[in-house]
C-alpha cells in the first residue's frame, strides 16, 4: 500500500515507503504559466503514527510533489496548522483523524466506516453544511471554531463524545444532538441565565465552564455522572437541583458567598468548591461516598459543624485564613489517616470558641479544636448516623485514575496542582491529548502565608500604616462609570477596616502597590492610583474600567481579583492575589552564575517532582503565559492585553506564572504610554507603533519579545546579545523612541542567546513576524510549546 500527500513542496527530505495514498489540498493556490495548483501558506507539521515531517511550501515549483510517509497499519493521521481546504483520500486503516488549525472547508467521507475519532478544532468552521461524517464516528472535537448552530443530521448518529467549546452558541438548544451522546463539552459559550437550558437525556458528563451563567434556576440537567460549572458568577447554588446519579461535581471560582446548602447526591465522590468566598464553613453536609473535597482559597476563617466522612481521602484547605478548625474526635482520626492528602497552611495559633474543645495536633504545625463526638452531634444537631461504622481507614493511593472506559470526567488525585476536570480527548486514547487545547483547571496552587518579618512602613513618608489609609488627597469629578454606584459590583466591596497595610511593594506609571493583610491572616496586594493620578478624572475612569475588566476574568493563569475597597472616589483600590515570588523580570535579573543567559536554576526545561514544579522552568512559564492569552483571546470580542512583558508576569510560591496589569487602555496613544514611563515600546508590535489598527496578534508579538527576555535574562535589545552588525552601530542601547522607530520599520527584532533551543527560536521568530497574519494564534502557540516540551523530555 502507498501513502502519499499531494502538495506543492519546496523542500522535504524523507525516505520512501509504499503505502496507501492521501491527497491534501490547500485553500491558497500558486500560479505558474497561467496554471494554478494548491499550496500551503506556511510550514505544516505532518505526522502519521511515529513518523513526523514538516512541509515547507515554495510556489517556484511546478506541478505536484508526492510525499511518501510510512503508514503501515497506522491508525492515526495528524495534520496541524496547515491551510487545507479539503482531503481527497486517506488510508483505510486510519481510525483517528486530527486536523487542528488547518482551516478545513469541507469533509465528505460518509462511507469511511473505519473512522471513529475526529478532531477539527481551531479551524474557523462556521457551518457543518459541507461536512459529512460516517455513522461510525464516536468522538468529535469541534472546539475553538465559529459555529452558532448545528442542524439535525449534521452530526453522526453514532456520536457519544462531543467538544464544541469556545464557539458562538447562544444556547445549548442551538445544537441538534445525536441520540447516543454521553459526554458534552460546551464550555466558553455565552448563554443567558433567563433561558431554560436543557440537554440530551443520554448525557453522563457535562462541562458548562465559563458560560456567563448568573443563576442555575433554569438549568435542567439529565442523569449526569460528572458536571463542571467552573467560572460562572453564580453567587450561590443553594437551590440547585443536582442529578441523584452525580459522582463528580466542580463549581470552582463561581463567586459563591457561602458554603452550599444544597443536598448533594449520596453518590457524589468528588467535590471541588475552591476559589470561592465562604468565610465560615458550617454545617456543610457531605455525602458518605465523598472521597475528594477541595475548599482551597475560599477565605474560610472558621471550619466547624461539618462531619468528615471516613471515606474522604483528600481534603484541600490551603490558602484560607483559618483561625479555627473545630472537629470531632472521629474527624481527627480521619484527618490523621489522610496524611499528606490533608493540605492546609500551618495553624499554630488556633483559637477555640467552644470551652469544651481541646487543642490537639492533627500533624506537625496543624492544631485543631477537638470536641467529643456526642457533644459535637448535640451542638450541631447530628443524630449520630454520620459516624456509624466510621473508622480511620488508611489513605489509599491517590494516583490511581478511574477506568479509561468510563465516559465521565477523569480525576487525578496524586497531584493537587491539577483539578479533577480533565476530560479525556478520546476515552481510550491517552497519547493524543497533546494534540488538543484541553484547559485543565489549575487554581489550587500551593501558596503559604507570607511571613511577617518586616515592621509596617510609612506610606508617602508621613502616615503610619495601621489601616487602609494611603493619603490620597485631592478631588476629582464624579464619573459616569463610577463603580461605587453599580449594585452588581457591590458584592466585591471589602470594608477598609478589614485590610491592614504591611509595606510598600512598588509603583507603575499610574498606581502603587502594597502588601497587606486581609482580615488579619490572608496576604493580599493593594493596587491604588498614585495621588497625582487620583486627581485626573481620565485616570480614575480608566482605573474603574480596569476593575470592571478584572471582575470578568477568572482563570488560573491570571492574577486573581479578590475585591475592591474605598472610602471616597479618590482612594478606591483593587485587592489582588499576592504572588510571593514577584515579577518574572526581577527573577531573571537576580545574580547569575557564569552564564549570563541563565538565572539560578532557570533553564528552558526542568524536571518536576510528583507533578509539582520543583524549580522554575522557562518553558512552563512560557506555557502559563500562553494559557492566559488563550483565555483572553477567546472572549467575544477578544480581550487584548497590550502590555505582555516579563514585568507583568508574576510568580506564585511554586513558580506558576500569572499575567497581571490590565490597566493600559486601548485608546492610549504611543506617546502617552512612553511618557508615563511604563516602558512598553520595546514590547509593542510594529503595527501598533505605526498607529495602525491591530488585533490579538499584537499580544503574540509581545509574547515573542517576552521569549527573548526569558532566553537572555535581559531586557529586549540588550547589547550583550546583539548581532555583530548591530553591535558595531550601537555604542549604547537605543532609547525607547529609537527602538520604536527601528521596530516599526522592520529594521530590528529582539535578540536571542546562542544557546537558545532551535525550536524555541523558531516559535519566537514566528511570533515576531512583521506581518500579523503570519503570526500564530495563542491556541497554536499552546499546542506547539506543549509538543516541544513533551518531545524534549521524552
Amino acid at each position: 500500500m502507498r501513502f502519499a500527500i499531494k502538495w506543492v513542496l519546496g523542500w522535504f527530505a524523507f525516505a520512501s515507503w509504499s503505502y496507501e495514498k492521501i491527497v491534501v489540498s490547500s485553500a491558497t493556490a500558486c500560479t505558474q504559466d497561467g496554471v494554478e495548483w494548491p499550496a500551503p501558506l506556511g510550514p505544516t507539521l505532518i505526522a502519521v503514527g511515529n513518523t513526523t515531517g514538516i512541509l515547507y511550501p515554495d510556489c517556484s515549483l511546478q506541478g505536484y510533489f508526492d510525499l511518501v510517509v510510512d503508514a503501515t497499519n497506522e491508525s492515526t493521521v495528524e495534520i496541524t496548522w496547515g491551510n487545507i481546504s479539503y482531503i481527497d483520500s486517506f488510508p483505510p486503516t486510519a481510525s483517528r483523524l486530527f486536523l487542528t488549525g488547518s482551516r478545513l472547508l469541507e469533509f465528505d467521507f460518509p462511507n469511511d466506516t473505519h473512522l471513529h475519532h475526529i478532531a477539527f478544532d481551531v479551524n474557523e468552521i462556521k457551518s457543518l453544511e459541507n461536512f459529512h461524517f460516517s455513522q461510525t464516528v464516536t468522538s468529535l472535537n469541534l472546539g475553538y471554531n465559529r459555529l452558532s448552530k448545528i442542524l439535525p443530521g449534521q452530526l453522526p448518529s453514532s456520536l457519544t463524545w462531543l467538544d464544541v467549546r469556545a464557539n458562538k452558541f447562544k444556547s445549548p438548544s442551538s445544537i441538534a444532538y445525536p441520540s447516543k451522546l454521553e459526554t458534552l463539552i460546551i464550555a466558553e459559550n455565552l448563554f443567558s441565565s433567563e433561558e431554560t437550558l436543557t440537554f440530551p437525556p443520554t448525557l453522563r458528563a457535562l462541562r458548562l465552564d465559563y458560560c456567563g451563567l448568573s443563576s442555575t434556576d433554569n438549568l435542567v440537567l439529565p442523569s449526569l455522572h460528572a458536571l463542571s460549572i467552573d467560572g460562572n458568577p453564580l453567587g450561590n447554588i443553594d437551590w440547585m437541583e443536582l442529578p441523584p446519579s452525580l459522582q463528580d461535581f466542580s463549581a470552582v471560582g463561581c463567586s459563591l458567598r457561602s458554603a452550599p446548602q444544597t443536598s448533594f447526591p449520596s453518590t457524589l465522590s468528588y467535590l471541588a468548591l475552591n476559589n470561592n468566598t465562604f468565610r465560615v464553613l458550617g454545617n456543610l453536609t457531605l455525602p458518605k461516598a465523598i472521597t475528594y473535597l477541595n475548599l482551597s482559597y475560599c477565605s474560610i476563617e472558621r471550619f466547624m459543624g461539618t462531619v468528615i466522612p471516613s471515606t474522604l481521602e483528600f481534603l484541600d484547605l490551603r490558602g484560607n485564613p483559618l483561625k479555627e478548625l473545630e472537629i470531632s474526635k472521629n474527624d481527627l482520626m480521619v484527618l490523621r489517616a489522610m496524611g499528606e492528602n490533608f493540605i492546609v497552611d500551618t495553624m499554630y495559633n488556633t483559637k477555640c470558641s467552644d470551652p469544651d474543645a481541646v487543642k490537639q495536633d492533627v500533624r506537625a504545625g496543624v492544631v485543631a479544636c477537638v470536641i467529643d463526638d456526642n457533644d459535637y452531634g448535640i451542638k450541631y444537631e447530628y443524630d449520630g448516623s454520620e459516624w456509624e461504622s466510621q473508622t480511620a481507614a488508611p489513605a489509599t493511593d491517590p494516583g490511581i485514575l478511574p477506568s479509561a472506559t468510563q465516559p465521565a470526567i477523569t480525576t487525578t488525585r496524586a497531584d493537587p496542582d491539577n483539578q479533577w476536570t480533565k476530560f479525556a480527548m478520546f476515552g481510550l486514547i491517552g497519547i493524543v491529548g497533546a494534540a488538543f487545547m484541553v484547559f485543565v483547571v489549575d487554581i489550587c496552587r500551593t501558596r503559604r502565608k507570607a511571613t511577617k518579618t518586616q515592621a509596617p512602613e510609612s506610606v508617602y513618608n508621613t502616615q503610619p500604616v495601621t489601616s487602609l489609609s494611603m493619603g490620597t488627597h485631592g478631588m476629582v469629578d464624579e464619573q459616569l462609570n463610577d463603580i461605587r454606584n453599580d449594585k452588581e459590583l457591590a458584592m466585591f466591596r471589602i470594608p477598609q477596616d478589614e485590610i491592614v497595610l504591611e509595606r510598600y511593594l512598588g509603583s507603575g506609571g499610574c498606581a502603587t502597590t502594597h502588601l497587606a493583610w486581609l482580615r488579619g491572616d490572608l496576604p493580599v496586594v493593594i493596587k491604588q492610583l498614585r495621588p497625582e493620578s487620583a486627581k485626573d478624572s481620565a485616570r480614575v475612569a480608566a482605573f474603574m474600567d480596569e476593575i470592571r475588566l478584572m471582575i470578568q476574568l477568572a482563570h488560573p493563569k491570571i492574577v486573581y481579583f479578590i475585591g475592591m475597597t474605598w472610602s471616597t472616589l479618590v482612594d478606591i483600590a483593587i485587592v489582588l492575589e499576592y504572588m510571593p515570588n514577584g515579577d518574572l523580570m526581577s527573577m531573571l535579573q537576580s545574580p547569575r552564575g557564569s552564564s549570563p543567559s541563565q538565572s539560578p536554576n532557570l533553564e528552558w526545561l526542568q524536571s518536576r517532582l510528583s507533578g509539582l514544579r520543583s524549580q522554575p522552568s522557562k518553558s512552563t512559564i512560557s506555557l502559563d503565559v500562553v494559557e492566559a492569552l488563550v483565555y483572553l483571546h477567546s472572549f467575544d470580542p477578544p480581550i487584548i492585553h497590550r502590555d505582555v512583558k516579563a514585568r507583568n508576569v508574576l510568580l506564585n510560591e511554586t513558580y506558576v506564572a500569572k499575567l497581571s496589569d490590565f490597566g493600559i487602555s486601548r485608546e492610549m496613544t504611543i506617546e502617552e504610554t512612553m511618557s508615563l514611563g511604563v516602558g512598553t515600546a520595546a514590547w509593542m508590535a510594529p503595527e501598533v507603533l505605526r498607529g495602525e489598527r491591530y488585533d490579538v496578534k499584537a499580544d503574540i508579538y509581545s509574547f515573542g519579545v517576552l521569549m527573548s527576555e526569558l532566553d537572555t535574562s535581559l531586557p529586549p535589545y540588550a547589547l550583550e546579545y546583539a548581532p555583530p552588525q548591530v553591535a558595531s552601530q550601537w555604542s549604547n542601547r537605543p532609547t525607547q523612541a529609537g527602538i520604536a522607530l527601528l521596530v516599526s520599520s522592520g529594521q530590528i527584532q529582539p535578540f536571542f542567546s546562542p544557546d537558545c533551543p532551535t525550536d524555541i527560536l523558531d516559535i519566537a521568530n514566528r511570533c515576531l513576524n512583521q506581518d500579523p497574519r503570519q503570526r500564530p494564534t495563542a491556541v497554536q502557540l499552546h499546542f506547539e510549546l506543549r509538543r516541544w516540551i513533551m518531545g524534549a523530555r521524552a
